[in-house]
């Protein structure tokens, strides 16, 4: 965190008079220039800016969360008791919860982090299948096989990193004779570690519901999976099938996992490596990320029998 350069977010929170004073302070996207979009007041709360859908959205599925007992944060009232400021773009306040941000290292050090991480994610996907909520359809097939493939096939030819393409068609055409099914349903779409946040080994804080969608809850278990990958010091790090294979083993114990989910596995994780190799483009902020990323599939591509493995472990379904 670092002052505020240049723009003053203060008058954002006139609708908190009690707080309006508070000092204020920029986060740093991964990049390392300030967001315009969240900003932390004082020392307990966080201002957030966004579309009123998606911030109303985001209100919704955090109390739907607590009162299911899982960790979320909810608005601080305005002076007129409302969640959101007034506005086509209003701001949320936002206590801080218990805990920090999951760091890769202790997934990939401590299996019990790891099932305890599976666990989470199986008791949120229950939460969020008891919601009725409005949400867009992810289109997983026509996601990656019309746009993230050809996208990060062109993207990594330009850089001089050609990716090896028949083994990624193979995942993209997997994941179109499996869709259809997986067991879909409303999903957070972005589990990274830094939006778990862990105390004394506990999961205190699920964090940034904004880019819900309705899919494969496949995603989100690759999704966090990937996520620690890439975060690793290495992205080949050897521990990372174990951690895979912890995570699989706390979620499918509450919620077990299908025949075409343990199917889809493999070709799921490589699909979430491209749709994030796409993303970044030829982004220079971002290429430290893309070259993480890259490092990551060229790991998954080696790990295709070693993750069919493991899924395919898992005890039958009761």
């Amino acid at each position: 965190m670092t002052p505020i350069p240049d723009t003053d977010p203060r008058a954002l929170l006139a609708p908190w008079p009690h707080v309006a004073q508070l000092p204020i302070t920029a986060l740093l996207t991964p990049s390392g220039t300030p967001r315009r979009d969240v900003w932390r007041v004082g020392d307990g709360l966080y201002l957030k800016r966004g579309p009123r859908d998606a911030l109303s959205r985001s209100v919704r599925l955090a109390r739907a969360l607590a009162a299911q007992g899982l960790p979320a944060a909810l608005p601080v009232p305005t002076r007129d008791g409302d969640a959101l400021s007034p506005g086509d773009r209003p701001c949320v306040l936002l206590p801080a919860l218990p805990g920090s941000p999951l760091r890769a290292e202790d997934c990939l050090s401590s299996p019990a982090t790891a099932r305890l991480l599976g666990d989470t994610l199986a008791r949120l996907h229950r939460a969020l299948s008891a919601v009725d909520e409005p949400a867009r359809d992810m289109n997983l097939p026509g996601l990656v096989r019309d746009w993230a493939l050809p996208t990060a096939l062109r993207d990594a030819a330009r850089a001089g990193h050609p990716l090896p393409e028949e083994p990624l068609r193979d995942a993209a055409e997997a994941l179109v004779t499996l869709t259809p099914r997986l067991p879909a349903q409303l999903l957070h779409r972005d589990p990274c570690p830094g939006n778990v946040l862990m105390e004394g080994g506990a999961v205190t804080g699920l964090l940034d519901f904004d880019l819900t969608v309705r899919g494969p809850r496949l995603w989100d278990i690759g999704y966090l999976t990937t996520g620690i990958l890439s975060e690793a010091a290495a992205p080949g790090d050897g521990r990372w099938p174990r951690l895979l294979e912890a995570v699989l083993t706390g979620y499918h114990a509450r919620s077990p996992l299908t025949d075409a989910e343990r199917q889809a596995l493999w070709p799921l994780l490589c699909a979430i490596v491209l749709v994030c190799l796409a993303s970044f483009g030829q982004d220079d902020a971002c290429r430290r990320a893309a070259d993480a990323n890259r490092a990551m599939l060229e790991t998954l591509l080696t790990l295709r029998e070693a993750v069919g493995g493991i899924a395919h472990s898992l005890p039958p379904a009761p």
